[in-house]
């Protein structure tokens, strides 16, 4: 069983962390992380002006490195997740299934849901160009209710900012697009949605919309914060292993 993860807004694939690791122990398959184009290793490219845009750019990238010969499923965390979609819609050959956590989408969840009055305060707050400990301290605080304080981890991202440095032109990019984009019409690989209950970013509501959209299978934790793969990953892996063998892949 191999996957493909995709991270959400401004992040990078180093900060899935341990979870690239942990995921490729259960499976005893590739994991591959990308980054999304103007963050990470893609640091030095532009961000496309749509999601299709980067699911082009993306799709030649994991051509390039992964076994066509393999099975694939593709993983996509909030603004990855939008990405994700996309990709199963116009590839859906690319994939066995899909799975997205805490994801929104425009023109069924109201902006209000897609993000907090905290979350608009943090983005504004990043604007500003704290120091990449104040950033990253923040972000976490608004992401994680398992992990607020976790100085090693805080010193972890802090550095990944430094070697990375965050452009706003590029953050600025996402958040346009992402507040767009409405999601395909449907999709052909099945679909697994999962939630956090405790989502301090955006509302649980949007998962469930989601889900409902594409008659997907939805499971919501009921105590992580919105980086649900750093909260509760063996909670993600149990349930990701358990669609994807559930559909034969």
């Amino acid at each position: 069983m191999n996957w493909l993860l995709l991270r959400g807004l401004s992040r990078h694939a180093l900060h899935w962390g341990s979870f690239t690791e942990e995921l490729r122990a259960h499976c005893e398959g590739e994991v591959l992380a990308l980054d999304l184009p103007g963050f990470g290793s893609a640091s030095k490219n532009k961000s496309p002006l749509s999601v299709g845009g980067i699911v082009e750019h993306l799709r030649r990238q994991f051509l390039k490195e992964h076994d066509p010969k393999k099975s694939w499923n593709l993983l996509g965390l909030s603004f990855g997740g939008m990405v994700a979609l996309e990709w199963l819609s116009l590839y859906p050959e690319d994939f066995n299934a899909g799975a997205i956590m805490n994801s929104s989408l425009a023109g069924i969840c109201p902006m209000s849901e897609r993000i907090s009055g905290s979350g608009k305060w943090l983005l504004l707050k990043c604007l500003l160009k704290p120091s990449p400990i104040e950033k990253e301290s923040l972000i976490l605080a608004l992401t994680s209710r398992e992990h607020v304080g976790d100085r090693a981890l805080l010193q972890n991202w802090e550095t990944i900012e430094i070697d990375h440095p965050t452009r706003i032109t590029e953050a600025l990019k996402q958040l346009l697009i992402s507040s767009r984009y409405k999601g395909p019409k449907n999709l052909i690989p099945p679909l697994l949605v999962l939630s956090s209950q405790k989502d301090q970013l955006v509302n649980p509501n949007c998962s469930l919309k989601i889900a409902q959209k594409y008659g997907a299978v939805h499971w919501i934790h009921p105590e992580a914060g919105h980086d649900l793969p750093l909260d509760a990953p063996q909670w993600v892996i149990e349930k990701i292993s358990l669609f994807a063998n559930s559909h034969g892949v």
